[in-house]
């Protein structure tokens, strides 16, 4: 059994996996990568000034 799509058809499946594939990215990257991300960089400078402060003494 084989299902035939018209080109409408495969137009919305494809914009159906974009908007998908879109959400995901948000829920994994954005809400979860990027503030961990943020506070690894925050902590690394943090820590670069120590390092500096320690190199000057």
């Amino acid at each position: 059994m084989q299902f035939k799509l018209s080109p409408r058809e495969k137009k919305l499946l494809a914009l159906l996996a974009v908007v998908i594939g879109s959400y995901l990215w948000y829920q994994v990257f954005w809400e979860n990568l990027w503030p961990r991300y943020q506070e690894l960089k925050k902590d690394h400078e943090h820590f670069l000034v120590i390092d500096l402060d320690l190199a000057h003494q």
